[in-house]
């Protein structure tokens, strides 16, 4: 009896500890936010924007009750009712807040705010999804290298690609492209002569997809920093094609191009066969 006794004790706990909304984890979502454009307002606190709150008090309020499902330094998530009191259009919506990290580099952090909205009345049942970006307002050195130190970390080897095909020149496939050769800290480009060279740095590195996050001299415009994504798309009899993505700063998409490396030149440098549909070279 006791023990049983115990066991409903820690069950009672291990609920009210999954009730209980904790301090984010990741200190950049413990910051004042704000618009990243077109917005003027003070910012706002996540945690006090989906606390337990009246809306519009009177006959046409809003009862929001919100409770936090995820919390990590990836990712902070709030499952958030919101109870419209309006008599003539009363009505009961579901919105889940899903904040990420999306970007982090020299005393800049970007946050995407997901929400995913479900309404339901009696006519009326539907789904959308919004998206908006926030910036910290502030955040300390000390925080700010916290959350650099985990999102920077390498995923796969920083020092040598997991498919040795990435070592060899890409060839264009695509219009507007040019020769492009990797190695694990740089990407240079043959531009009709001219040779353009990226300092880079493995952000991702397995046997389908390499991402880097590179900074180029354009001498006019100055150093961009960019993340360049390469990414095994299909295999055919003669060759291998790898589609080439790269974003601005803020991981906006911002081109697209499509590369080709020939089998008989992965046999003469490689000297091993590789698979697609396993993603290995052997």
């Amino acid at each position: 009896m006791k023990m049983i006794r115990q066991i409903l004790i820690i069950i009672i706990m291990l609920n009210v500890s999954v009730c209980i909304a904790s301090e984010p984890v990741n200190p950049s979502f413990r910051m004042k936010l704000k618009f990243l454009r077109g917005d003027s307002s003070n910012g706002f606190y996540i945690e006090d924007d989906h606390r337990n709150q009246t809306l519009y008090p009177g006959e046409n309020s809003i009862d929001i009750e919100c409770k936090q499902i995820t919390n990590t330094m990836e990712e902070l998530v709030y499952d958030c009712l919101y109870h419209n009191n309006n008599k003539k259009h009363k009505r009961t919506s579901n919105v889940i807040f899903t904040y990420r990290v999306i970007y982090q580099d020299g005393g800049k952090i970007l946050i995407k705010c997901e929400q995913f909205s479900k309404y339901s009345d009696e006519d009326k049942d539907e789904t959308n999804t919004d998206y908006r970006y926030y910036v910290p307002y502030d955040i300390s050195q000390e925080d700010l290298k916290a959350v650099e130190e985990y999102f920077d970390r390498p995923i796969g080897p920083a020092d040598k690609f997991v498919n040795p095909i990435f070592n060899m020149e890409l060839q264009p496939y695509s219009r507007h492209t040019w020769p492009v050769k990797l190695t694990p800290n740089s990407a240079t480009m043959n531009v009709n002569g001219r040779i353009w060279k990226s300092d880079c740095s493995i952000v991702e590195n397995n046997f389908l997809r390499i991402l880097f996050k590179c900074y180029t001299d354009y001498e006019e415009e100055g150093i961009r920093l960019t993340y360049e994504e390469y990414f095994i798309k299909e295999e055919s009899k003669d060759m291998i094609l790898i589609r080439h993505a790269d974003y601005d700063e803020y991981r906006h998409r911002s081109g697209l191009s499509m590369y080709y490396i020939d089998k008989k030149d992965i046999k003469k440098s490689i000297k091993k066969k590789c698979v697609f549909d396993n993603l290995i070279c052997y």
